[in-house]
């Protein structure tokens, strides 16, 4: 049961990280500035926070 638990807050979390991208990706597109400036605005917290992610999956093997 732990485990489906587990697995379940995964998914969940997983599934609000990919709307919040989705949104902060249409966010920064609107913003009236340079393409290189605007890439790196949309680039980095998402790189931050995959990372975070994987760490933690990193600490939990048995999450996947």
């Amino acid at each position: 049961m732990r485990y489906l638990v587990r697995t379940l807050i995964v998914v969940c979390l997983s599934l609000l990280l990919g709307l919040a991208a989705q949104e902060w990706t249409l966010f920064v597109q609107g913003l009236p500035m340079g393409g290189g400036l605007r890439a790196m605005l949309t680039v980095l917290p998402l790189l931050a926070v995959g990372s975070g992610c994987a760490a933690w999956l990193a600490d939990h093997p048995e999450l996947g």
